[in-house]
């Protein structure tokens, strides 16, 4: 019984590692299909700065930034 235990605790140390390494392969191959599909940029870049006219009539663009009690605020197109 000893060595039933034993092998299959062997196996399991062997099989881990190689499981692990696929799943990270196939999460590195999803983001190079999408890099190359054209996909939507990740989520930690910030937003594209419009043209000089891309806010409606009324509005001005405003930076992102830290306002009152240290909020932060993205960049927006923000009311006159």
């Amino acid at each position: 019984m000893k060595r039933i235990m034993v092998i299959a605790i062997g196996l399991a140390a062997i099989a881990v590692p190689t499981l692990a390494q696929t799943s990270a392969e196939q999460l590195n191959a999803a983001e190079y299909q999408r890099m190359m599909s054209g996909g939507p940029p990740a989520s930690s870049t910030p937003p594209p700065m419009p043209a000089a006219d891309g806010c409606p009539p009324g509005t001005h663009w405003e930076d992102a930034g830290y306002v009152k009690h240290s909020k932060w605020r993205p960049a927006h197109c923000a009311r006159n």
